[in-house]
């Protein structure tokens, strides 16, 4: 999280944790495993600032300067 309101992410994406773009398989195939080797911008609605951030293993929660949250990864 920058000083600005930005966000940035890398690592484990298998399942959206990171927060560039939705993921969904089919039942009863595996996930590909996706990673991001740099750090990528997470794209907000109407380029909103990001004012506070939970996470915890495959799920991440974001509160934005409007106090409203977003969640993605593994929900």
């Amino acid at each position: 999280l920058q000083q600005n309101g930005e966000l940035f992410a890398m690592g484990d994406d298998t399942f959206g944790q990171c927060g560039n773009g939705f993921v969904r398989e089919p039942r009863g195939t595996k996930f590909e495993v996706t990673k991001l080797q740099e750090p990528r911008k997470v794209e907000l609605p109407e380029n909103q600032k990001v004012s506070r951030i939970f996470s915890k293993s495959d799920q991440n929660v974001i509160l934005t300067e409007k106090n409203e949250a977003f969640v993605f990864g593994k929900n």
